[in-house]
Parts: C-alpha cells; structure tokens; sequence
C-alpha cells in the first residue's frame, strides 16, 4: 500500500467509525454528513471522493466485512456456511443492532446475496438459487437476532439440521 492509498484508507475508517458512533445514539435519518465529516476530522470533499451517502458508508463496510469473513472462512475448511454466517452475526453483533435501529437490515441481506456472487446476467435458475440460498439465511440470522441471540451460533445449526432431519423423513 503505497503512501496515498494509506491515508485514503485512514480517512474511509475516520468517516465510516465517525458514522458508526453517531448511529449509536442518534437516529440515522437525523445524521447529517456534516456531522459525520465533523466527527471524522476531514472535509466534505474527503467524504465525496469515499462515498456517496451515508447508506454508501454501511456498504463499503459490510463488503469489507464480509470479505475478510469470506477469506477466514476459507482458511477454516469449514463447508457449513450456515453456521460461518451466525459466526458473523455474533462478530458484528453492535453493527448489527445499529442497523437493525436503523431499520437497515436490508442491507445485510442484499451483501449475503453479492457474497454469494449473484449477478443480474445470471441465468433464472442460478439467480434464483442464489437469491434462495442468501434470503433463507438470512431470514434465519434475522430470526435469531430477533429472538434475541441466545442460543449460540452451534445450537442454531444444530436446530435446523434437526428440522431438515424431520422434514427428510
């Protein structure tokens, strides 16, 4: 990473930290981007050469995470992925409750669907199957945020194994 990139990279985690913050204790429509280029210590034109809107600055940051997710999860060999994306959830448990305040779960959801290289040009039957494969888990990630967490990532797999089990009969 060359000098340039290096402060780019420090400016993006300012704004995005900056944002962060801000949503634990304001409501997110009532976030300005003044607020957050104030929090973070640069210039609204340090923010527009990053992102273009706050939802832009959640992105950014799921797909990172998501990313460096994907790249332990392949180190790992597990092949559960169920049980890696719970693992996920559990991690980013306070960004999780701050986009779910926010009402911005959606996006978590969209960023399982681009994880699972969905792309418009897909083929149906491809496309549906990735949409059916990221949506189921994360309807039941968004169950068990919902119902609060309390069983561990372990014991929800174990859970929808064994329903697959009594479906399977």
């Amino acid at each position: 990473m060359n000098k340039r990139e290096g402060i780019n990279k420090i400016i993006k985690d300012s704004i995005t930290e900056a944002l962060i913050h801000l949503m634990r204790n304001k409501e997110y429509s009532r976030i300005t981007i003044s607020e957050i280029v104030k929090k973070a210590g640069v210039s609204r034109i340090s923010f527009y050469r990053n992102f273009n809107s706050k939802e832009d600055i959640i992105i950014k940051y799921l797909e990172k995470a998501i990313k460096d997710w994907g790249e332990k999860w392949e180190q790992s060999k597990d092949t559960d992925i169920i049980h890696q994306v719970f693992k996920l959830f559990n991690e980013e448990k306070e960004l999780i409750d701050i986009l779910y305040k926010a009402n911005l779960q959606q996006i978590i959801a969209e960023q399982l669907l681009l994880a699972c290289k969905y792309e418009k040009e897909d083929i149906n039957i491809i496309a549906y199957t990735k949409s059916m494969v990221a949506y189921s888990i994360f309807g039941l990630c968004n169950e068990w945020y919902k119902r609060g967490m309390k069983e561990s990532a372990e014991e929800v797999v174990f859970l929808v194994k064994e329903y697959q089990k009594e479906e399977g009969k």
